[in-house]
Formats: C-alpha cells, structure tokens, sequence
C-alpha cells in the first residue's frame, strides 16, 4: 500500500468519530487503494496510531489539534474521489457521481464547496494586473485536483516540522532559521547489490569518501 496514515485513522480512531473526522475504509479511497492491498504484515494500524497520536503529545500537539490534523488529512484523501467529465467544448466539469466526495471535503476543509468547485474547475491568471478566469480542460482537471492534495498534505508536513522543531530545539535566537540547517547529499551510482563487481566496490568507496567530506567540510 501506498499510504499508512488512512489505515492508522480508520483503525485507531473510536468509530463513534469517523463521521465528524471523515474517516472512511481506505479502500474507497483512490489515493489509498492504488497499492492494492489493505494489510502490511508486521503492521498492526491501531497501535500504530497509538503510537502516531502519543508522539504528537509528547511535542505537546493536544488532542484537539490532531483533530484538526486528521479532518485535515481525511479531506486530501477524499478529495482524490473527486472525479471529472468532459463537456462538449472540451473542458471538466465536476462528475455528479463524485459531487458527494466534493463536498465532504469542503465540509471537512470548512469551506465553501461552490467556491471549491469553481477553484476544481477553473485556473487563474494574472495579466497587467487583470485576474483571468479560466476553464480547465478535461485532460488537465485531475493533475489540477492532485495539485491541491499535494499542497495540502505538503503543508500539513511543513507545520508538523515547525512544531517538532519549535519543541526540539530552544533558542533566545530571534531568527531561528539562520541557524537550523538539515543537509541532504544525494550521490549518484551507490548500489548495494547481491554479488558487487569490483567496480561496484569502488564506486560505493569513493562514494562513502564523498559523503565523509561533505559532512566534515559542510555539515
């Protein structure tokens, strides 16, 4: 599977708050169920919401704030429900056999599922100072909508980040950032296969040495 967050919701969180929180088996979920399948071995969901809920407590992130995270997610993941049919000039319009998912997501969003509709259905320019309303294509509605879930979920990472931090790391620094740095070196070739040729090994070798000082020259 793809994604363990909905199946975490679905199986740690008291069933008497799927509806409010919008919680639905992940397997009616498009985003979810493309993996094909709804059980990891090894992995048991509730108690690794158990786990997911105590560590966002411990970072002192209260129950009423996973609340607000969980609709939050619910949300991106029903809105990949959101399904789209082409007019007869060629652009989308909502499909009525997903106008439900639409708006459950506004309503877990909390916001308004008109305007939300419009945003799914038409893009925004602005030329000289002009705001340009336009149709979407068909072809384009859904890379649209999976645009939003995107920038949704990425804020939802980005917020989770800053609290994690905030809790982590305590400074009289007025700029935090200046002084907060995560570097990542990605480097090209490294395999680690069954039997390593000779010249696996020293690609992987000389890897390891870039990797020793860039962290002692950089890091």
């Amino acid at each position: 599977r793809n994604y363990h967050i909905p199946y975490f919701l679905y199986h740690g969180v008291d069933k008497n708050a799927h509806h409010t929180l919008g919680i639905v088996p992940p397997e009616q979920l498009y985003y979810a169920n493309q993996g094909g399948t709804a059980q990891v071995a090894g992995i048991n969901d509730a108690e690794r919401f158990k786990e997911l809920a105590e560590s966002l407590r411990l970072m002192r992130v209260d129950d009423d704030t996973q609340n607000d995270l969980w609709r939050i997610t619910s949300g991106i993941f029903m809105l990949g429900n959101v399904c789209f049919r082409r007019e007869g000039d060629g652009f989308a319009s909502i499909d009525p056999t997903s106008k439900q998912a639409l708006l459950e997501t506004a309503r877990l969003w909390n916001i308004d599922a008109t305007a939300f509709e419009t945003r799914l259905t038409t893009s925004n320019l602005k030329a000289r100072g002009q705001n340009i309303v336009r149709k979407i294509k068909f072809e384009d509605a859904a890379t649209n909508r999976d645009s939003i879930a995107k920038s949704f979920y990425e804020n939802v990472f980005l917020y989770l980040c800053q609290r994690i931090n905030a809790e982590l790391y305590q400074t009289d620094e007025e700029d935090i950032k200046s002084i907060l740095f995560i570097g990542i070196l990605d480097v090209f070739g490294f395999e680690n296969f069954y039997i390593n040729s000779l010249e696996q090994f020293c690609i992987n070798f000389t890897n390891e040495k870039l990797q020793q000082f860039f962290n002692y020259h950089i890091i």
